[in-house]
């Protein structure tokens, strides 16, 4: 008997731990998700107030408010840019290389606004302004334009010392922890993230077929993006999850794993949630209009709301309803 009494004790005591392991989990992803809620709150705030004039693109002398997305260049002064980007070290948070594939509407892309910020973060300071804008961003950042005829690189010459994997929580994929578990010391890890809608063909080409998938660990459930879609519940923008496996591998085990960080965590953290700026600054403006044009709302809710989204997707099957009875 006191053999039994000592395994019960002992299960006991193992599920206890397991329950407190579970707690500890729960409430530091729950801590983790507000970061960035945090930061798009800090963000409105500083900028609520903010006009900024629309004003001609350097490259495509278009008028442009914010940023141009053909040309993936801001066109907020300098003076208001992020430290990291006017510091060009915006870059130097991230714990891999990233390829971002664009097959999508560039004005409803959340991944060109984070070429934007890395292109100008990647510029070496120049004599005048527009010679910086027109600099190559830096090979840690590389936006493909699928869109424009560009073609997806063929990650099967990568050398033995990078690892390639998609961003694509589909079947078949593998958590992102997994990928730290035996990687060797020398080895850069590629992350590629695909910027089109989540039914586009893009994802089973060829080139990207033979790639590991990899998804977030513990992804949040609710996406910031203002831009609705039929995929589900946990679906995020490019830029949301980016920025998400960015965040898990830094302020996780992957910090010792992560090659291109080179500072403390702190630093990287803030670095990181830079990336996730033009995000703010957009989703703050559509903050501040959607307040200001009270009587002119055809949804009567904010446009990254559930609500928001569910009646814009109500809209969408009226639409196609109509059409096929016509």
């Amino acid at each position: 008997m006191p053999s039994t009494d000592a395994t019960l004790s002992s299960e006991l005591l193992d599920e206890e731990q397991e329950l407190k392991q579970d707690i500890d989990s729960s409430r530091q992803t729950t801590e983790r998700y507000t970061v960035l809620a945090d930061y798009l709150e800090r963000i409105h705030e500083e900028y609520q107030n903010k006009e900024w004039p629309r004003t001609m693109c350097s490259k495509c002398v278009t008028s442009r408010h914010v940023y141009c997305h053909d040309c993936a260049l801001l066109v907020i002064p300098e003076e208001d840019w992020p430290d990291s980007v006017r510091n060009h070290t915006l870059q130097t948070c991230l714990p891999f290389q990233l390829d971002i594939l664009l097959d999508d509407r560039r004005s409803a892309s959340s991944g060109v606004q984070m070429a934007a910020l890395f292109h100008h973060a990647a510029a070496e300071p120049a004599d005048d302004a527009t010679n910086s804008q027109h600099q190559q961003p830096s090979p840690v950042v590389r936006f493909v334009e699928l869109d424009r005829g560009q073609s997806i690189p063929d990650y099967g010459e990568d050398e033995d010392s990078i690892k390639t994997v998609l961003l694509y929580p589909g079947p078949g994929s593998i958590p992102l922890s997994s990928l730290l578990e035996g990687k060797a010391a020398d080895t850069t890890l590629r992350l590629v993230a695909l910027d089109c809608k989540w039914r586009n063909s893009v994802r089973r080409a060829e080139k990207l077929s033979s790639l590991t998938m990899v998804h977030l660990d513990n992804p949040p459930s609710q996406s910031h993006y203002w831009r609705w879609h039929n995929a589900g519940p946990g679906c995020l923008s490019t830029a949301e999850a980016v920025f998400w496996a960015a965040w898990q591998l830094v302020s996780g085990d992957g910090m010792s794993a992560a090659s291109n960080c080179s500072s403390r965590r702190e630093d990287n953290e803030q670095r990181l949630l830079d990336i996730m700026w033009l995000f703010a600054v957009q989703r703050s403006i559509i903050l501040r209009r959607f307040h200001a044009e009270v009587r002119e709302r055809v949804i009567p809710h904010l446009p990254f709301t559930d609500e928001a989204k569910e009646i814009a997707r109500g809209y969408r099957r009226k639409q196609n309803h109509v059409r096929q009875q016509n």
